[in-house]
């Protein structure tokens, strides 16, 4: 069972004390209060697994002090400490404040391991429902990699076999790819399903931040930590931890995450060392070769997790996948709005396939919603996309891709198209062209009723 945060809140220092070294020969981690307030603003912030709480302190003396934890910190349970369980009102208020259990005063041992041991074995099978809840319906991680390039496919048999290990994987390709899919598919593939999967953008995180984010920080370690916090390492327990953008990591953070990876170990901020239980799965969009000849990225890093280095090429380089994933993101949208579009004319598909989609699948999934909004029957039309993907398209075999002129030469003339319902004539008069230049425009886009 993973280790937990207690917090023990009484007034009286022997009974903090015994509380304290039991809680302790269990395993877990203990800090202490010794009025309400201290108690509260402790708790607050939701850092802290279970809370021990005496019924009576000098500074409050009815069940406040539980409401206040049970408000400002709902992720965390309260085992009340009272020699009042003779009042069943307040037993029974204090059940419906949110109380998990009480422990009659004067407190023995054996009362305190039982009730806290049974608590942290329901919140463990609490965590494994819901994490077994959601692969079902998260559904088979691989079968959600959806292409058929060679290129793909090797990375799925490539995925499947490392699933089963608890090696470094380090991810690597453009923005927009995918990388955090495969990370899913090596975590819910593996024997670690059940654990959790966090996810933690390095590019998102400030500089003097990132260190607390991963390892934690004690109560008081640096002005502002009010209250002790678990860090990414500790929250994924024995799951998967996967760190995206790794390349925009300072090298100090970058030797505190080599030791970790060298180790096995982690310290948080102000405290002492913990073992790292996650498995380890990194990306990045950038070379780090490159990083690594401008002195942004240590060397001994990147060695330590290019062992195992999955490559996921961009879009443009896997083109016959992109009929796949666009008719796979229309049933998507189609489940969540049911509008009754089930497809895509031929034009429309050989549009998308000829664009070069530099923000790659995410580009396309944002494509494919967006058209599917535009689409007016059950088929989506070219005239549903977006003019950057028509206007990728050549006029006549042989010609430069159109530019950012095109682009708006096709936006007007879509929306033209749009307000006149197709009528040439009005097409042309709204744009204040002839009819024979909207007929030509049409001609080029291939744009057509049909």
């Amino acid at each position: 069972m993973t280790a937990a945060r207690v917090l023990i809140a009484d007034d009286d220092p022997l009974i903090r004390q015994m509380l304290r070294e039991t809680v302790s020969a269990l395993g877990h981690d203990t800090e202490t209060a010794s009025t309400a307030a201290e108690a509260v603003a402790t708790a607050e912030g939701g850092g802290f697994d279970l809370v021990l709480l005496d019924l009576r302190f000098p500074d409050c003396t009815d069940l406040s002090t539980l409401k206040q934890i049970r408000e400002k910190a709902p992720g965390t349970d309260v085992i009340m400490v009272t020699a009042e369980t003779d009042d069943l009102t307040l037993v029974t208020d204090a059940t419906r404040l949110g109380a998990f259990d009480y422990v009659p005063k004067p407190v023995r041992e054996d009362d305190i391991r039982i009730r806290v041991t049974r608590l942290m074995e329901m919140r463990s099978l609490s965590r494994t429902n819901v994490r077994m809840a959601a692969e079902i319906a998260r559904g088979r991680e691989f079968q959600d990699i959806v292409g058929e390039s060679p290129a793909l496919r090797n990375i799925v048999r490539q995925a499947q076999k490392l699933a089963a290990y608890d090696i470094p994987v380090l991810i690597t390709g453009e923005t927009g790819t995918g990388k955090e899919l495969i990370a899913r598919a090596l975590h819910y593939g593996g024997p670690r399903r059940e654990a959790p999967f966090l996810s933690i953008n390095c590019a998102a995180l400030p500089t003097e931040l990132v260190e607390s984010e991963l390892f934690g920080h004690e109560r008081g370690a640096f002005t502002g930590a009010h209250v002790a916090r678990k860090g990414a390492f500790q929250e994924a327990e024995d799951g998967t931890l996967f760190l995206d953008e790794i390349g925009d990591m300072s090298l100090q953070s970058q030797a505190a995450l080599l030791h970790v990876l060298e180790r096995g170990e982690y310290r948080s901020v102000g405290g002492r060392p913990k073992t790292a239980q996650a498995h380890v799965v990194l990306a990045s969009n950038q070379d780090l070769d490159a990083l690594i000849r401008s002195n942004a990225f240590r060397k001994d890093l990147f060695y330590r997790i290019n062992r195992i280095h999955i490559e996921v090429p961009p879009l443009r380089r896997r083109q016959e996948d992109i009929p796949l994933l666009a008719q796979h993101f229309l049933r998507q949208v189609e489940e969540k709005i049911g509008k009754g579009v089930h497809s895509f004319a031929p034009r429309a598909l050989k549009a998308l396939g000829r664009y070069d989609w530099p923000g790659n699948v995410r580009e396309l999934k944002n494509e494919i919603e967006r058209a599917y909004l535009y689409a007016e029957g059950e088929i989506i039309q070219v005239l549903d996309l977006s003019p950057q993907t028509v206007a990728s398209r050549p006029a006549v075999e042989g010609e430069p891709e159109a530019g950012p002129a095109a682009i708006e030469e096709i936006q007007r003339l879509v929306e033209a198209l749009r307000s006149s319902a197709w009528n040439v004539s009005k097409t042309a008069e709204i744009l204040g062209v002839h009819r024979n230049t909207v007929h030509r425009w049409m001609k080029k886009y291939s744009l057509d009723r049909a």
